[in-house]
């Protein structure tokens, strides 16, 4: 009960941050007007927006997932497709998505909006891990051992050689 009220107030900043970071980059769009960072940060995004989505339609195709249920609430280890390269490629999309705004923006404010977005991602990473060791056990530990968490180029190195 506790952790998921802790769970839902972190999700809750999250949102109110994500917020903020879209109101900063449509308010200071290309402040420092360099165009590599505009260019790089629209780059981010896209590719932050695809990882997303992709990821969320595999894992729920992929994953037992029961009609009307939420697609975290799978039955089946998914470790094949996008999930073969990273461990948590909806996260690392969101990251992405963050990171590609603070180049779009080019400013502080939007920097310092980032930094606490980022690290929730990261620890709902790290808690998510935490919850699939306990729904699939040695499996999801194999699967550590073999997927990096979010290293994406680790991740495509390794599945090139298997």
């Amino acid at each position: 009960m506790v952790r998921t009220s802790v769970h839902s107030i972190a999700h809750l900043i999250f949102i109110v941050l994500i917020i903020l970071l879209i109101v900063s980059c449509f308010t200071f769009y290309n402040y420092a007007n360099i165009k590599v960072l505009l260019f790089s940060g629209w780059l981010c995004l896209g590719f932050g927006v695809v990882l997303f989505f992709v990821s969320h339609i595999y894992l729920h195709k992929k994953g037992g997932v029961q009609k009307e249920r939420n697609f975290c609430d799978t039955t089946t280890l998914v470790s094949s497709g996008i999930y073969a390269v990273v461990r948590h490629p909806i996260y690392l999309g969101c990251m992405f998505f963050v990171i590609g705004l603070v180049l779009i923006a080019q400013n502080y404010l939007s920097l310092v909006i980032s930094i606490p977005a980022l690290i929730l991602l990261y620890l709902g990473m790290l808690e998510e891990e935490q919850r699939n060791i306990k729904k699939f056990g040695n499996d999801y530990k194999r699967y550590m051992q073999s997927v990096p968490r979010m290293n994406f180029l680790v991740g495509i190195v390794r599945f090139l050689r298997k």
